[in-house]
């Protein structure tokens, strides 16, 4: 046995592995390789979930302009400078006074915090506007002073020291909506609530429409002031849905607690103002405690802080383990890619390039006609042996198909001859309808060239009208024979301008090898159809007068008859002739009789209506039938 067959022996178990059996593991290993990528994608997708969730809410917390935000609406609300000064002009005290002016100077520090950042026109211009009111919140509280010292009413020095706080309460407005724009945070955050709860109890708020209701007795301050009660109680709600810590809890409680005080203290206000009680007298009945709200508030900012640490933490911990996960995914990921392309290369290199390059080798051959050629790759028991009889089969094919290329030449021949000699119009078209050969004569008829014609669909020779030909041309293919069609129907044929000829048309189904192919012969008939029509018009019509004749008046007039007793419609009808028309034609000549008769005939015509039949029944005789009158 010679080396080369003892290595094709050797190798034979190998050689009669099935390509699809190799692909399969190929397949099987895509599939771990995706199994690892999806359960790394979800890993991932799931700490980047978690990162960016807890990064949005660090980031929405710790935005500079949104602590400042923050700390200047603590410094101007609830706990702050409008509280205490409205505290101050119901109240007095030097205390209360320190406090506003202590307020004013957090709230100008926040103000130049918020400054020293990036800023838009629209935020430096709120930020001016702010500035402006609390200047006058100073001098005003500096007027109050000299009242209260000097002995003035309450409702007097509220009077005095009114300040219209228009441009702080759009200028918080406008920061607030600045800031919401950056941070496009989707879900609303404890850091959004607590300053949402800041802006509906603060300034401009609950207790700054509270304080004033007291002060001015105005019923749209009341309004007001439960307005921002149900908006800070649903604040709280929300607060309260959120994950929460025992003192968070607690904390919200207490603040629901004091507000419900407030609900209440504004219903007991009403009732003293309608006793006529004086301001300070209801400041003393319905004064509520706001020391543990503020405590509670102050709990809240100091979770929040906690938690927003932890959320730091978090986000470090979350991409420590991302990296160590990818790194790990990446030695995996390499390692299977690596093991598989190299399965890749042996498959294509042993089991595919090689055995159809042989293959393809011998198709060449065959393609030359050269028979000569030897596929030992028959004798292998996969997909490379079905290939390789595959060839064998497609050698027989090339025989077969010379044979009926032959026929079909011949064929063609006589089919060319037959074409070309008749005085008709002849079309072949394949199965599918499409145009294989057409005569000289059936191109005169349509004006078309030949290469405009040859394989395309034959309905470009028929009407679009005609919209069933299509579906008659395949039932002639399921049913193919020898006839005549149009035999009930006008058939018509297109020619290349759009124009129309009339048409008779005979199929023959014609054998082309294993195919079936249609013959029609095209005769145009335009001229026979004209003369036709002609006949009937004169055996109808005068000849001189382009009326109805007698016998057409006749028919017409049974017509009527036979349908009088259905209808139950009436009919009238008129003999009309010419007195002394003999003389005419004695004297003048026949020409004038004549020239009378037709001259007579569209007088009659324009007075008869378009139903009526106008007819001249012999001579000067004329006969009207009116229908319907």
């Amino acid at each position: 046995m010679s080396e080369k067959n003892v290595g094709q022996e050797k190798w034979r178990p190998l050689n009669s592995i099935k390509i699809a059996s190799i692909g399969r593991l190929f397949v099987l290993g895509l599939i771990i390789l995706g199994v690892l990528v999806l359960f790394t994608s979800i890993t991932f997708i799931h700490n980047t979930s978690t990162t960016e969730s807890a990064w949005n809410l660090f980031e929405e917390a710790q935005s500079e302009k949104a602590r400042a935000l923050n700390k200047l609406r603590s410094e101007l609300g609830y706990g702050g400078m409008i509280h205490h000064f409205k505290n101050f002009i119901l109240r007095g005290g030097e205390e209360r006074m320190r406090l506003v002016d202590l307020n004013l100077g957090g709230a100008k520090s926040a103000i130049s915090n918020y400054q020293s950042l990036v800023t838009s026109a629209r935020e430096k211009r709120a930020l001016d506007g702010i500035t402006t009111t609390l200047d006058n919140y100073y001098f005003s509280l500096l007027k109050a002073k000299e009242l209260i010292d000097s002995g003035s009413s309450t409702v007097s020095i509220d009077d005095v020291v009114k300040i219209y706080d228009g441009p702080a309460l759009e200028g918080l407005s406008v920061l607030s909506e600045e800031i919401d724009t950056a941070i496009q945070s989707k879900n609303m955050s404890k850091a959004g609530l607590m300053n949402i709860l800041r802006k509906a109890v603060g300034y401009g708020g609950m207790i700054h429409n509270f304080k004033n209701y007291i002060l001015r007795r105005e019923e749209k301050y009341k309004v007001s002031a439960q307005k921002e009660l149900v908006t800070a109680q649903d604040i709280l709600n929300k607060y309260l849905a959120l994950n929460n810590t025992t003192e968070e809890r607690e904390s919200i409680q207490i603040l629901i607690h004091t507000f419900n005080k407030y609900k209440d203290a504004l219903i007991k206000a009403e009732k003293l103002i309608g006793e006529g009680l004086s301001v300070n007298e209801i400041d003393k009945a319905i004064l509520v405690d706001d020391a543990p709200a503020l405590n509670a508030l102050a709990v809240l900012s100091h979770e929040l802080y906690k938690q927003i640490n932890f959320q730091a933490q978090t986000v470090t911990n979350t991409l420590h383990h991302m990296s160590v996960t990818g790194l790990r995914f990446i030695v995996i990921s390499l390692t299977l890619i690596s093991l598989l392309i190299a399965l890749s290369l042996w498959l294509i290199h042993a089991r595919i390039t090689r055995p159809i390059s042989h293959l393809t080798n011998a198709m060449t051959k065959l393609t030359k006609n050269d028979l000569d050629i030897s596929l030992d790759e028959v004798m292998e028991k996969n997909e490379i042996g079905e290939m390789a009889y595959a060839v064998q089969i497609f050698k027989e094919n090339i025989i077969e198909r010379k044979q009926a290329e032959n026929a079909l030449r011949i064929n063609e021949k006589k089919y060319r001859g037959l074409l070309e000699n008749s005085s008709d119009g002849m079309v072949i078209v394949d199965k599918q309808g499409k145009i294989e050969t057409i005569n000289q004569q059936l191109l005169l008829m349509t004006g078309y060239a030949s290469a405009e014609l040859i394989s395309q669909p034959i309905e470009i020779l028929v009407p679009k009208r005609f919209k069933s030909h299509e579906q008659l041309r395949e039932d002639y293919v399921d049913k193919p024979r020898s006839r005549k069609v149009g035999d009930h129907d006008e058939l018509f044929v297109q020619r290349k301008d759009g124009t129309e000829f009339p048409a008779d048309i005979s199929l023959n189904p014609l054998a082309s090898g294993n195919d079936l192919c249609v013959s029609a012969t095209v005769r145009d008939i335009t001229e026979r159809k004209e003369a036709d029509e002609q006949l009937n018009y004169q055996a109808c019509h005068d000849a001189l007068t382009g009326l109805v004749n007698r016998r057409e008046f006749e028919r017409r007039t049974e017509r009527l008859l036979a349908t009088i007793q259905q209808d139950k419609k009436e009919h009238a009808l008129c003999f009309m002739d010419l007195d002394q028309f003999k003389v005419v034609n004695d004297t003048c000549g026949h020409a004038a009789g004549d020239e009378l008769l037709r001259q007579l005939t569209l007088a009659l015509q324009n007075v008869a209506r378009k139903r009526d039949t106008l007819a001249r029944i012999g001579g000067d005789e004329f006969g009207l039938l009116m229908e319907h009158c």
